[in-house]
């Protein structure tokens, strides 16, 4: 009986899943250098989902194989670099938000850590650079 009621509740919440993700305009840029314009929205474990149109099956895209995304005016890029969360710097793959672009990039990186809340990391990217440099938002950096 326990498992029938296990199995009940595991298909309802698989259904409610796919019935409520949502999609959004955009595009995925992947590894490989193509780009997916359509509809796109995220999926279970940690994959991104993607449609041609709400008619279309959705193609599932694992983190690994997408370098960045849009939606809408929103551009994001995946990139490793070293996240602040609270007073613990840690070392992640994320995908950051392209905020200015230019020969200098700003990007911005939100996130929830484990025992303080949200955090905001930002970064600047010269074109040049391999990686983002973490800007220090620190007050003890700044002088008034």
């Amino acid at each position: 009986m326990k498992q029938i009621l296990l199995l009940g509740i595991g298909l309802i919440l698989s259904a409610s899943f796919l019935y409520s993700q949502r999609y959004f305009d955009g595009n995925l840029v992947l590894e490989a250098g193509d780009t997916l314009n359509g509809l796109v929205g995220f999926g279970p474990n940690e994959t991104f989902a993607f449609r041609k149109d709400m008619k279309s099956k959705p193609i599932y895209k694992k983190e690994e194989e997408v370098t960045g995304y849009q939606f809408d005016e929103d551009i994001y890029r995946r990139y490793f670099v070293e996240v602040q969360m609270g007073n613990f710097p840690e070392h992640r793959v994320v995908y950051l938000k392209v905020l200015v672009e230019g020969p200098v990039t700003l990007y911005e990186y939100q996130g929830k850590g484990l025992l303080r809340g949200e955090f905001i990391n930002h970064f600047l990217h010269h074109e040049g650079a391999d990686v983002p440099f973490r800007v220090p938002t620190n007050k003890r950096y700044f002088k008034q």
